[in-house]
């Protein structure tokens, strides 16, 4: 790396740490985060298994707050699917609790913005500062680099795998070879969708060796490194599920190929719409119109420099448009953007300008056919919902450091084709976009964060208050079903959450626990009280219960209602 280019590496870390002390980590935004921080916690204290809590009431595990990944006699195991991402932030749960896991996630997207710089560098040493840049600040794994998730890890992996293999394959390092081969391993181990990438190196390895066979011959150090990646992938994912395995002594291990190519409940057309285009979550918010212009016109700025460049009082016009919805982007409360491009517009405008010719480059076709291949195994195995909550499509996020280098290579064509005027201006309203989408992404992400903290310190201050040292058994059900018990991963102790997934089966609960002698319930649901009489009343008449209280004011987004038998009531 040049001097400069470290200069902005450092700089970036500044940024990047910085935000992390602005961020106040006080609780997690995604449910996801607690069955990781669980089973960290678990194995921070010597074990994969975690004691189930109310057996009287759950004798099979099936209402398990963290909804566990195995259900083990009176334990459980949260989390072993991909065990190396839990081993990982283990020490760091240990030392710094969960700030000190976000210092791991940190860490993945500042490496994920260098190894994309460098991707860049090779490609053009000018490139290598904007693509730094763009991934530090401007993607979607902006998002996930503040979370106690893989993904950020996975993407700098992914990056330096890519990068390693590209050294040894042009330049014969064998630096690159050894180091590419840990990433790509480590990537496969940390994500599910980290298979589909080995294997798409793989096959780009392969195909692209036999590109030229007719005049120069096989390429056989290529095809040969293709075959030898596949083998590491193949050796690592049986690992993978070995470990998965043992620790669940369930029966996962053994090469599966259908468990990589499909889902049993993929649907890759409203995955893609969820994944890569959809701008809200949910349901469409407030932000979502401003989202949608900032995004579609900047897009659209692209294209007409792409289509007619004499029109680029068309396109400087766009790009003004794109930042004025930016601008009022900022005075609405922020929502969920699930979709790559409408939270990653930059990369669509690059990428628009790419030619025929950047196939002819051996680096550059390397990339673009592993990320052809690996972006159509992501969506053949997308889920309906696509990631669910997400931000920016969190499937792709591991293939951000290798297309923005190409998006940046095709931003520098646009630039080329303006004056310096005029660069400007499509810079200063490009960094508007930029600034919009990203600290919407943290505001939403402080205001997840105030929820969950709400919600649990609500609920446990509201057992202290009427209930003392002997607080009832808490389950949540909501009408919206989803893994929001798993934010209480980390309870005091005494305190003891089971949930129903739906508020329609409370019953599940509620029959087990009259039978083990339980006499209330502390219900955590996202139903009015108002209305939660009416919609499990029948539930409630058929054992013999009540609504017995509501709290006073909801607990963040979540409301607090306690049944039980009627004579229980004047016993809180």
């Amino acid at each position: 790396m040049t001097r400069s280019l470290w200069a902005h590496v450092v700089l970036l870390g500044v940024v990047l740490f910085a935000l992390l002390a602005l961020v106040r980590p006080q609780a997690i935004v995604v449910p996801d985060e607690g069955v990781y921080l669980a089973q960290a916690d678990a194995l921070a204290h010597g074990g994969w298994e975690i004691p189930r809590e109310a057996t009287d009431v759950d004798v099979r595990g099936e209402l398990s707050r963290l909804l566990p990944e195995a259900v083990l006699g009176d334990n459980e195991v949260a989390y072993a699917r991909h065990a190396a991402y839990p081993l990982l932030i283990a020490p760091a749960l240990h030392l710094g609790g969960y700030t000190g896991v976000l210092v791991i996630s940190v860490l993945g997207l500042w490496g994920a913005a260098i190894a994309s710089s460098l991707i860049a560098r090779r490609m053009d040493p000018a490139l290598a500062i904007p693509a730094l840049w763009l991934v530090g600040i401007a993607s979607p794994l902006v998002f996930y680099g503040y979370l106690s998730v893989a993904h950020a890890a996975a993407a700098a992996t992914t990056g330096f795998a890519s990068l390693g293999i590209s050294r040894w394959v042009d330049l014969r390092s064998v630096v690159g070879l050894v180091g590419g081969t840990l990433a790509l391993a480590a990537t496969v181990l940390l994500r599910s969708e980290g298979t589909l990438f080995a294997l798409g190196l793989s096959i780009a390895l392969v195909l692209l060796s036999l590109r030229q066979l007719r005049t120069r011959g096989i390429d056989v150090r290529a095809m040969l490194t293709g075959v030898f990646l596949g083998a590491v992938t193949v050796a690592s994912y049986l690992a993978d599920t070995r470990v998965d395995h043992t620790v669940t002594r369930g029966d996962t291990y053994g090469l599966n190929p259908a468990a990589i190519a499909t889902r049993s409940s993929a649907d890759p057309v409203s995955g893609s719409w969820a994944s890569l285009l959809r701008p809200f979550g949910r349901s469409p918010e407030s932000a979502t119109i401003w989202v949608v212009t900032a995004a579609a016109s900047l897009i659209a700025a692209s294209l007409v420099m792409r289509v007619a460049p004499r029109r680029w009082r068309v396109a400087l016009g766009l790009l003004v448009v794109a930042a004025a919805a930016s601008v009022a982007m900022l005075f609405d409360p922020p929502g969920l953007v699930t979709g790559l491009l409408p939270a990653f517009p930059m990369l669509a405008a690059g990428l628009v300008w790419l030619h025929r010719s950047d196939l002819e480059d051996p680096m550059r076709a390397r990339i673009i056919t592993t990320v052809a291949i690996t972006a159509a195994g992501i969506v053949a195995t997308l889920y309906a919902n696509g990631g669910a909550a997400e931000w920016g499509g969190r499937f792709f996020g591991l293939l951000v450091p290798l297309t923005v280098p190409l998006a940046v290579l095709g931003l520098s064509r646009v630039a080329a084709l303006m004056d310096r005027t005029q660069r400007r201006v499509a810079f200063a309203c490009s960094v508007c976009v930029v600034f919009a989408l990203s600290s919407s992404a943290l505001r939403l992400q402080a205001d997840l964060r105030s929820d969950t903290a709400d919600t649990v310190q609500g609920t446990i201050s509201y057992l202290e208050d009427h209930f003392g040292g002997d607080p009832p058994l808490v389950v949540v059900a909501n009408e919206r079903p989803g893994g929001n018990s798993r934010r209480f991963w980390d309870v005091p102790e005494g305190v003891e959450v089971l949930t129903t997934l739906a508020l329609e089966r409370l019953d599940a609960a509620i029959e087990p626990a009259r039978a083990a002698g339980v006499e209330r319930i502390v219900v955590v649901t996202d139903v009015d009280p108002a209305d939660f009489e009416d919609q499990v009343g029948t539930i409630l008449d058929e054992n013999g219960w009540a609504v017995l209280e509501s709290s006073s004011t909801p607990q963040g987004g979540a409301e607090l209602v306690l049944i039980g038998e009627p004579s229980a009531a004047s016993s809180g």
